[in-house]
This record gives structure tokens, sequence and C-alpha cells, in this order.
């Protein structure tokens, strides 16, 4: 049987005191190394180019990679920036230096929008479809109707077992598994021309481009709210890490800037941007996976059908897939209840994505008698 109800607690990460003064020096240094080497890139339509800067704003170059057709949606993974060219219809990639560029990495697309990229996969949009494709990380296996059904899709997220999607024409993001399968084209409503998407520290995040504001919702697409931040000029692209919020102001060619609860909101965080659309957020050097940890699981054998799971991640900002069984992944947060449960054996799995999109290899399982 699958998993019902839902009930959601707040998990924090903390860290053991360290009380060596050598060993809390080589850290920090890490630390500092690691943010040294993200960087913010975004992708100009006028320019025809893809700029970059540090995560700080400093060091704005707009023109970092040039001469990438006109270049939507981008995304960046393990290395690698990947972006949308309305022009040639196409899926690009580079190395994340800017060297190695292939225009024509994926042909086929049909006026693609927004990607995105998780550890096995590439996604995007496309508007002139109304479908959503999916390749293989190494550029085989494409198939440009993955999903099909959509209403002039914009952006795509990936995060929490599912994908995301923004229907413009019927204001509503839709929602799939991560095999394409139980497609909710309504999965949230209420939308003002939504465009392009992110996911980071357990929510789901886009640019209302006609209300000029970002909403966010849980990524089971509870707590919606449709103005999470206001004050935006037509944005299009949005980009998160562990602790900020991104998106691209085309209105004002700006990019802005908030924390991830919507706090210390700047509008014009870099400027000349030239008509921004997508934005990525690299993460550095942060390739290492999550570790999940079960830390409340069920007796041996449970009475009345039903049991609660308790689980954190090592990695703060971390966000969870469960599964029961062999049904499919899906969203969760802890506490998980699974309710319903058929007699004899079941076995419950939960894994951790973090931040920079690592997604824990060995998930944490457990199993009981119903």
């Amino acid at each position: 049987m699958t998993s019902k109800g839902l009930e959601v607690t707040n998990q924090h990460r903390i860290g053991p005191a360290i009380g060596i003064a050598v060993v809390a020096s080589l850290l920090c240094t890490l630390i500092l190394s690691a943010r040294s080497e993200a960087f913010v890139y975004w992708s100009n339509q006028d320019s025809h180019a893809i700029g970059r800067s540090n995560p700080d704003g400093s060091g704005a170059n707009p023109i970092f990679m040039a001469n990438v057709g006109i270049p939507q949606g981008i995304a960046v993974q393990s290395g690698y920036i990947y972006w949308s060219d309305i022009e040639k219809n196409t899926i690009g990639r580079a190395k994340a230096d800017g060297s190695n560029v292939m225009p024509r990495f994926i042909a086929g697309a049909a006026s693609p929008q927004g990607l995105a990229v998780d550890d096995d996969h590439i996604y995007w949009a496309n508007l002139g479809t109304d479908t959503i494709g999916r390749a293989n990380l190494d550029g085989t296996g494409v198939n440009q109707a993955f999903i099909s059904g959509a209403a002039y899709p914009q952006g795509v997220a990936v995060g929490g077992g599912h994908i995301y999607w923004s229907n413009a024409d019927t204001d509503t993001i839709g929602r799939a598994g991560l095999d394409g399968e139980n497609v909710n084209q309504s999965f949230i409503t209420g939308a003002d021309y939504p465009d392009l998407m992110a996911i980071a520290g357990g929510h789901l995040y886009w640019a209302n481009e006609d209300g000029n504001t970002i909403g966010r919702a849980g990524l089971d697409g509870s707590d919606v709210n449709q103005s999470f931040i206001a004050g935006a000029r037509k944005p299009l692209g949005v980009a998160a890490d562990g602790s900020h919020l991104y998106w691209a102001n085309r209105g004002s060619n700006t990019i802005g800037r908030a924390g991830l609860d919507g706090g210390s909101v700047d509008q014009t965080f870099i400027g000349d941007a030239q008509a921004p659309i997508g934005l990525a957020v690299d993460a550095g050097s942060d390739f290492a996976a999550p570790q999940t940890k079960i830390t409340k699981g069920a007796p041996k054998k449970i009475k009345k059908h039903k049991v609660k799971f308790r689980f954190r991640s090592n990695e703060f900002n971390s966000s969870f897939a469960c599964k029961i069984d062999k049904k499919p992944w899906m969203s969760c947060f802890s506490a998980q209840k699974v309710k319903r449960l058929g007699r004899g054996k079941h076995t419950f799995k939960v894994r951790a994505t973090d931040a920079a999109g690592n997604t824990d290899p060995t998930p944490a399982k457990d199993q009981f008698k119903a």
C-alpha cells in the first residue's frame, strides 16, 4: 500500500564542536575555497551570450560565453553548463570554465525554454510542442515527448522524486514522477504567467512574469505563496543555492537576490545584464552526496497497519524522497506517516538531496512486518 498522510517537522543539522584550532582553520580554508569556485550564471538573450559572476555579485562578466545562439534556460551540474537555444532548437553544453563548447549537444527540440539537470538526466520544456523532453546526461536516449499535454510550458525543475513544469497558458504548475508517470497538469494553480523554476531547501520557486513576483510552495504543493517576493521587473529565470534565491529581472536588465526566507531583497544585486532569462548557481566543489539516517523507525511488528518514520540528513537544507516497497519515489518530510499497510513484510526507504543537487546513492531503509 502507498503512504497517505504527511506530517512535517523541521530538521536542523547540529555539527560537533571542534576544539582543535588547526582543524578549525583547515575547515575554514576548505569552505572558503569551495565558495571561491562557485558562480552565478545567466543567459543574455540580446547579446547571445552567457554571463557569470561570483556568488556575492562581484566579478560580473555579461559575455562569459559568446555566440551561444539565443539562450533561454540554463543549468549547471557536475562541472558542466547546459543551456537551451530557442534559435537553433538545441540544447548546448560546455565545461563550467567556458571551454569545450558544444552548441548542438542535443538537437531536435521545439522552441526549448527552461531546463533542469539531475544526477541522471537533462529535462527541458518544448514550448513548440507542449511537451517536456528528456535525455541522458551524455546526450543519448533523447525523448522529445517524455511528458506531453503541457500548456505552453516555460520552466522545468527536478527534485524530491518529481519533475515540475510551469504551464503559462493555464497559470498552473504541473508535476509528474521521475518516470514520467502520474502526470498532474494542475498540481499548483493561481500563478500569473509562470516562467522558469528552481528547487532548494524543500521548496519550489517560480517566476510569475505578469505578476512581477516570485512564487513559492512546498514540494508537496502545500503553503502556496504566489507573492513570496514582490517588486520584481518582468522576472523570468529563478535559481537557488543553500542560502539565497536569485531571479532574472528582464524588465530592468538586472539579477535580483534574497535569502531563502524571502528577506534581504535586492532587486539590482547584479546589474548590466542584457535581457536576462535563465539563471543557474554552481555549487562549486560540493559534489559530495548527503547521508540519510532514519532516527525513528518501525517496530519489528506494527499494529493498526500504520507507522511513522523520522529521518534527517547530515547536510542542512536537504530535501527528501521516500518509497514503500516497490512504489515509486515521492517527496516527503520528517515525520512521514505510512498508512493502510497490507499484512506481511515491508521496506521503507528514504534518501536526501542536498542544496547542490547531490542525492544520497545509499538510501536509508527500515524493514518491518504489518
